[in-house]
């Protein structure tokens, strides 16, 4: 978890968001839909989300500033002796769904697809759409689809 100090400073500026999403060049998106096709349309090297919730960060930022956020980080894990990213069951969970749920979409036939298969990857990637008709939903994820290919 090594942006908290970005994801800090994107609660502070978005009063009404409870979470963000990064990308490993450290950009902030409002979704996890948006992060995972930057990622991968920028052909990142690494691809690696990192999901933040605003209850995470928010008793650093009562703590701490922005400014200060990273020596306090480095304090903390001088602390603990461990000065490495650990990732929890919790994240490796979240990351494993994640790239479960593309490798469906990548399998998925959108055109023949049911609506509500289609609707249920656009939820679950967080794609805006201007409405629910199923012509949109299909062009939007079949967009994000090609993003991933790329």
């Amino acid at each position: 978890m090594k942006y908290k100090n970005l994801a800090v400073d994107y609660f502070e500026r978005h009063s009404t968001s409870q979470e963000c999403h990064i990308t490993s060049d450290g950009r902030v998106f409002h979704t996890n839909g948006h992060a995972i096709s930057f990622a991968s349309e920028h052909n990142l090297q690494d691809q690696t989300i990192e999901s933040y919730k605003r209850e995470q960060v928010a008793t650093v930022a009562e703590n701490a500033t922005v400014e200060n956020f990273e020596d306090v980080e480095n304090s903390e894990e001088k602390q603990d002796g461990n000065d490495t990213d650990v990732e929890t069951n919790e994240d490796a969970g979240e990351n494993e769904v994640v790239d479960s749920k593309i490798e469906e979409l990548k399998s998925f036939d959108i055109e023949t697809g049911d609506y509500q298969d289609v609707k249920s990857f656009i939820k679950h990637f967080n794609i805006e759409t201007a409405d629910q008709k199923a012509d949109t939903l299909k062009t939007a994820l079949t967009e994000f689809k090609n993003n991933l290919a790329q």
